[in-house]
């Protein structure tokens, strides 16, 4: 009985020990999963917002460019008109109302400064009309333009000027030339030169329209 008691005592550290082995270690591998897994979600949050944020910025730096590229329309309202017309059967004579469309503030500007010149101008261009003539579409449609050439004759001369130059080159570039004038360049000889004129640029008008306001007959 004594033995067996001594083989029971002997037994109980070993089952202990074998016990304590079993233990399992830390896992200090999906610790660091974990950490890298938050790392990076982190960095997606920021990188996303960051992308979003020089997104919209663009964009709203694309629409105030295009806000500042177009510009709303500009209009000076003149005082009315009555003129007597061209004689017909009858006499009669005409009471206009005109706004004109204008490139910018400093073409009002202009319009204000030359306005006696402006009106003198347009008096003689409606009371050389006929009343036939402006009651048809195509009669205020010329009227207009004819109203718009002559008031950016005033404001910008040089206009008036280029066109007569062209249209002379022109005329002179559209003469008819015999065939026998025409002359192949022979051997040694060079060849006519081209002409180093540059090309004429149109200058900018300020007034874009006419508009009619009112348009009575009597």
């Amino acid at each position: 009985m004594a033995v067996s008691a001594v083989k029971k005592e002997t037994v109980k550290p070993v089952a202990m020990a074998a016990d304590m082995t079993d233990v399992p270690a830390p896992k200090k591998s999906s610790s660091k999963l974990k950490l890298l897994l938050i790392a990076l979600l982190t960095i997606g949050i920021v990188g996303g917002g960051a992308y979003w944020y020089f997104v919209k910025n663009a964009k709203g730096d694309k629409k105030e460019a295009h806000a500042e590229i177009v510009k709303p329309p500009q209009f000076v309202a003149l005082d009315a008109f009555t003129v007597n017309l061209l004689m017909e059967e009858t006499p009669q004579f005409l009471q206009i109302g005109l706004s004109l469309k204008v490139i910018d503030a400093s073409a009002i500007e202009k319009i204000k400064l030359h306005m006696p010149e402006i009106r003198n101008r347009i008096l003689l261009l409606l009371s050389s009309n006929k009343a036939t003539t402006l009651l048809t579409v195509e009669g205020k449609t010329k009227l207009a333009a004819d109203i718009a050439t002559a008031i950016n004759a005033i404001l910008v001369p040089t206009a008036v000027k280029a066109g007569t130059k062209s249209l002379s080159t022109a005329a002179a570039d559209t003469k008819p030339t015999d065939d026998a004038d025409i002359k192949p360049a022979t051997e040694g000889e060079d060849a006519p030169a081209e002409s180093d004129e540059e090309p004429i640029l149109a200058p900018v008008l300020p007034v874009l329209d006419v508009l009619f306001t009112s348009f009575i007959v009597h």
